[in-house]
């Protein structure tokens, strides 16, 4: 994702909006990242179907953990690929014999 630095700007500002729970900032900050971070997960993730449900729980976890984003620390694009990437690289590993998840 290449971003000029007033779309950064804007991104941190939609995510500290998105830390306050506020729906219309997560429209606007899902409409700007969503295909980078889309892209992303299907890069980690093998298969389509899997992919869809890894990003609508990537999008998710964005949602729920954007009260830890620090725009002193990092940019929001920078934060939320990160956290594109972990999620994505958790779920990608195959599942342990059992099929239960490891603790």
């Amino acid at each position: 994702m290449s971003l000029r630095a007033g779309e950064q700007e804007g991104l941190d500002d939609l995510l500290l909006r998105v830390a306050g729970r506020d729906e219309e900032a997560f429209g606007r900050l899902y409409d700007s990242v969503g295909a980078s971070v889309f892209g992303l997960v299907r890069r980690v993730v093998s298969d389509q179907a899997r992919t869809e449900a890894v990003f609508q729980e990537v999008m998710l976890e964005v949602w729920r953990t954007a009260g830890g984003f620090d725009p002193r620390r990092a940019r929001a694009a920078t934060w939320i690929l990160a956290t594109t990437h972990r999620y994505a690289v958790e779920r990608a590993r195959p599942l342990p014999l059992g099929g239960a998840l490891a603790s």
